[in-house]
């Protein structure tokens, strides 16, 4: 076969398809949509050099408009076609909303002025004097957040960051137990049944290192996964090892008296004072 024939026939066939589609339609309006279509599908085919269709003189479409004609078809004029009516719409009005008093009382005015002062305020003053340092940390913070990671070390940092998060955390709950010996329990009211008080080694930097170690490994997890909703989790432990490291001293106060002096002596909870008291803050 040649292309040409292999054209003419993929042309037939489509005439002939649509010719089925078209003796189906029982709506006067619908036959005349589907023809303009379909006439419109030829027209351009007809204009197509080349593509999945034989070209066509345009001369032909109006052969094809007369095969395409409702008595051709075989369409009854006098089909009926009942369209759905639609129901009633309640009317709608739209409802009064106020604005909150919060809204109606902000005053903007003052956003040229406070604009002036910033850049003004970069020249004015000691330098030194004048908290750069603290300044310097909340502008590199805030571009890592919106820039969504540090430019070139990133991904190494993270890395590093995670994985002493995670190795320290192993080491606190190691030490921790190995410290606690016999005193070691799952519940945190059992000093009554403690054989002593620990108060040595690890637990001479801080009262409560296993708490801290748990919270070192949920950290280092969080960030080698970048997983923000494991780190909103990590922050939700701890709290809640907050509160349970404050049932269990009271616990303790009740069973070792010398425990408020261990407190005063020991003032970290989950960090060592010292290294808390390293911070550029904490001054």
């Amino acid at each position: 076969m040649t292309p040409s024939a292999h054209h003419h026939a993929r042309y037939v066939d489509l005439v002939t398809r649509f010719r089925i589609v078209l003796l189906q339609a029982r709506s006067q309006s619908l036959f005349f949509e589907m023809k303009f279509v379909y006439l419109s599908s030829l027209l351009v085919a007809s204009l197509s050099p080349v593509g999945a269709f034989a070209p066509m003189p345009v001369a032909r479409l109006p052969v094809l408009q007369k095969q395409l004609s409702p008595g051709t078809l075989k369409m009854r004029e006098d089909d009926e076609f009942d369209m759905p009516k639609m129901p009633d719409m309640p009317e709608m009005s739209m409802p009064d909303i106020e604005m909150p008093d919060f809204l109606s009382s902000v005053d903007l005015s003052g956003l040229g002025d406070a604009g002036e002062s910033l850049i003004s305020g970069l020249t004015e003053g000691d330098i030194g004097s004048r908290g750069e340092a603290y300044f310097a940390a909340t502008l590199a913070v805030f571009l890592v957040v919106i820039g969504g990671g540090i430019p070139y070390v990133g991904g190494a940092l993270i890395t590093l960051t995670g994985l002493g998060s995670l190795i320290a955390g192993v080491g606190a709950v190691v030490v921790a137990l190995s410290g606690l010996g016999k005193s070691a329990s799952v519940f945190p009211a059992t000093a009554n049944s403690n054989p002593g008080l620990v108060t040595d080694g690890i637990y001479g930097e801080m009262r409560h290192p296993f708490y801290a170690g748990l919270l070192g490994i949920c950290l280092g997890f969080s960030i080698l996964s970048g997983s923000a909703a494991r780190l909103v989790f990590t922050g939700a432990l701890l709290y809640v090892l907050d509160v349970v490291a404050e049932y269990e001293e009271k616990d303790l106060m009740k069973a070792f008296p010398e425990y408020s002096s261990y407190k005063a002596k020991t003032p970290g909870k989950f960090f060592p004072d010292s290294a808390l008291a390293a911070l550029p803050w904490s001054n």
